[in-house]
């Protein structure tokens, strides 16, 4: 069966896999605890799928892995889950198998291949394509058996088509890797989930029947939608004959098969299970980072000296609201996350918001606010006086104060990079202007008595 991912997924992640997954989960729906402790950060890595010859008819590219990480940390964040972008590959993995796993190849085959047999493949020659740290993400062409799918009920792998990577199927299979089921699981079972949410019903099974979860409703497959506001329109019932009740939320939850545009939430059942699995998964457990990884470019680097004009500068990863403030002192590369004795301004020099999908550069001289971690303290103080300039100019203010009784005295590459630039200034107060490749300018206030 092929659906449009756009509206509707065929997801094809095994719900039986929970036989097979031994924790001992509370079944609790207070996930309060949860959302005060300290944030999970998991790392995530993205693997483009080509053919044979690296070619491919959508490749992946470094917007759309930026697009899908903003994308779950939206999701997820709410729930005190973040997702560290740890890298991407889109040359690599090139296996036309694997690319078109269902179908008809570009020589006339098909392959029908499994994730787990892609994944063996992925792990061979000393995990080639595959980190063992990381949740890996592989974007192929087709899959078999719908548009997405995780390789078990709690698991750091799982692969999506390039067409479903734009919506929320990526949310969704990153759900069973955290240890959700569908919300409609075992639905046509004759022993289904029943809809009474009465623990008191004899009838009652909503913790060891369907997605295991008691406070998402028991669901058919199909749930038919209002498009206009994602209210369940349909008229199945369960297998007792008991008509289905979809709250609004239901409709909503990210692990039902409803449009894309409908799914924004996961129930406090489902963020306590999340949250269990990845305590105990031990696969998900070597994906774990700190909060201060976020505080980190997924590329690009600081430099601190040296002419460097074709250096990337660091690059944060998008889906969170950015503050970076102006700060001061003698970091040539960025202070530590726990070092907050610098000083900042409350003014800000460039700030982001989640949606935004541009560069997010960490500029010299400013410090990091991300709002979702912490609004009221800046971190990673860059305040480097050491890159080296191609030009610049010393102004001596011949009153020893601020006025218009100045002498300007250009420097060129080598004059204004000089080390004993200031030990060599007479006494006085300077302002010293550093102009760099890439059309910045630095300013530095000097006033030296007594050498």
């Amino acid at each position: 069966m092929s659906l449009n991912a756009q509206t509707q997924e065929e997801c094809s992640t095994e719900d039986s896999y929970l036989n097979d997954f031994n924790i001992n989960y509370s079944k609790s729906t207070n996930a309060n605890e949860f959302l005060t402790d300290e944030p999970i950060v998991l790392n995530i890595y993205f693997w483009g799928i080509n053919r044979d010859d690296g070619s491919s008819a959508n490749p992946l590219t470094e917007l759309k892995v930026l697009e899908s990480i903003a994308r779950i940390n939206k999701a997820f964040n709410q729930y005190n889950i973040y997702f560290k972008l740890l890298g991407y590959d889109n040359s690599s993995f090139n296996s036309t198998t694997f690319y078109n796993s269902s179908g008809t190849h570009d020589d006339g085959h098909g392959s029908n291949s499994s994730i787990g047999e892609m994944l063996g493949y992925a792990q061979m020659n000393n995990n080639q394509f595959y980190v063992p740290n990381a949740i890996n993400c592989y974007v192929p062409r087709e899959i078999y058996r719908g548009v997405g799918q995780a390789f078990g009920i709690g698991s750091n792998v799982f692969w999506i088509n390039d067409l479903a990577l734009a919506g929320h199927t990526i949310t969704h299979e990153l759900g069973h890797c955290l240890g959700l089921l569908h919300t409609f699981s075992g639905f046509s079972s004759s022993n289904c989930e029943h809809v009474t949410r009465n623990p008191n019903d004899p009838n009652y099974n909503a913790d060891n029947r369907g997605d295991r979860i008691v406070d998402t409703a028991a669901a058919p497959q199909s749930l038919p939608v209002d498009p206009s506001n994602c209210s369940y329109i349909g008229n199945d019932v369960d297998c007792q004959g008991t008509p289905y009740v979809i709250p609004l939320a239901d409709s909503q939850n990210y692990m039902s098969y409803t449009p894309d545009n409908c799914r924004t939430n996961f129930s406090p059942g489902q963020v306590v299970r999340m949250h269990e699995t990845i305590e105990a998964d031990e696969d998900l457990i070597n994906t774990y980072n700190d909060v201060a990884s976020l505080y980190l470019p997924y590329k690009g680097e600081y430099y601190y000296g040296g002419y460097s004009p074709n250096i990337i500068p660091p690059h944060f990863q998008p889906g969170f609201d950015y503050t970076f403030v102006s700060c001061t002192g003698d970091y040539q590369r960025p202070s530590d996350y726990d070092d907050t004795s610098f000083y900042y301004r409350s003014d800000s020099t460039n700030t982001y918001d989640r949606d935004y999908l541009g560069p997010i550069i960490h500029e010299n001289h400013s410090a990091i606010i991300i709002h979702q971690l912490d609004s009221n303290q800046a971190r990673k103080c860059y305040s480097n006086y050491n890159k080296t300039a191609n030009r610049g100019k010393v102004t001596k203010f011949e009153d020893n104060r601020f006025s218009p009784n100045v002498t300007v005295t250009p420097k060129d590459s080598i004059q204004i990079n000089n080390p004993n630039l200031i030990d060599e200034l007479s006494n006085g107060l300077y302002v010293i202007e550093r102009n760099f490749p890439n059309g910045t300018t630095e300013q530095q206030v000097i006033s030296k008595y007594n050498d």
